[in-house]
């Protein structure tokens, strides 16, 4: 339902690692696309998420039952008008949103191809809100809170004993980057904080580990925590691998099968 790029082995060892720990809260910065929420849904974990971006926050506070809170700013209405009966400071907003990371791109610019995008939105969109709308509605996540706050000071409040799990930005700067569309065209009370460097993104992950139960996960090979590599991640042949770590959890190795032929192909095997 929502957006992820977090390959299924991954959620496989999220759940199965959470399920050595304490019942009670879990704590979920860098929430992203829910990913790590929707991994360990229905184990008895309280989850508090937290994170920066417009989109993330969109549906972390309507999944808390919080105002929304987002608009579509005036300089855009003459474009996207069409949208404004949508934005209902719920889930309405929240559908509206996640379709506009897929066409958002196109609006304004030069080309057949961008102009027949934005068309085939305008022209499906009480349908395509509608469907999202009611997928959204059936979502069984559950979060006991959200905050719109930055990683470095939220972790400063986690408890040190209860269970962190994260899969922080691999890439400074990159929330920026893949929300534009949405920060050019909606208005919302935005917070104020300093983009991830990449030194902040490996500061960030030896934050996340000095407690005793946490698991993360990166495509940087960090040295410092081999000795908790419990996983390396490659979902296609292509891909970049996604190493895990974590406190406590069985060891694997997910690569994908190479196929026989060129052209043929297979789910990735698990080791």
């Amino acid at each position: 339902m929502f957006q992820g790029t977090i390959p299924g082995p991954m959620r496989s060892i999220v759940r199965e690692t959470a399920g050595s720990w304490p019942r009670g809260p879990v704590y979920v910065p860098c929430c992203g696309n829910f990913t790590i929420e929707r991994s360990v849904a229905g184990m008895g974990f309280a989850l508090h998420s937290s994170d920066v971006s417009i989109y993330t926050s969109a549906v972390g506070r309507w999944l808390t039952r919080q105002p929304v809170g987002i608009q579509l700013r005036e300089e855009s209405r003459d474009e996207l008008g069409w949208l404004a009966d949508s934005l209902d400071d719920g889930v309405g907003t929240v559908a509206t949103l996640m379709l506009g990371t897929r066409f958002l791109t196109s609006v304004g610019r030069e080309g057949l191809w961008h102009e027949r995008v934005v068309r085939s939105y305008r022209e499906q969109w009480k349908a395509k809100h509608a469907e999202t709308v009611e997928r959204l509605s059936s979502s069984d996540i559950e979060l006991a809170s959200y905050e719109v706050e930055d990683v470095r000071s939220w972790l400063q409040k986690v408890p040190r004993d209860a269970p962190v799990c994260s899969f922080p930005p691999f890439y400074g700067g990159g929330y920026e980057k893949l929300y534009e569309p949405l920060e050019a065209h909606f208005t919302w009370d935005a917070p104020e904080y300093e983009p991830l460097s990449d030194d902040d993104v490996v500061s960030v992950l030896g934050a996340i580990t000095d407690r005793p139960y946490w698991l993360t996960a990166s495509n940087h090979d960090v040295p410092e925590l081999h000795p908790y590599l419990r996983g390396v991640i490659k979902a296609t042949p292509r891909a970049a691998p996604f190493y895990v770590y974590a406190s406590q959890a069985r060891t694997r190795i997910v690569a994908p099968r190479h196929a026989d032929r060129a052209g043929e192909g297979s789910p990735p095997a698990r080791g």
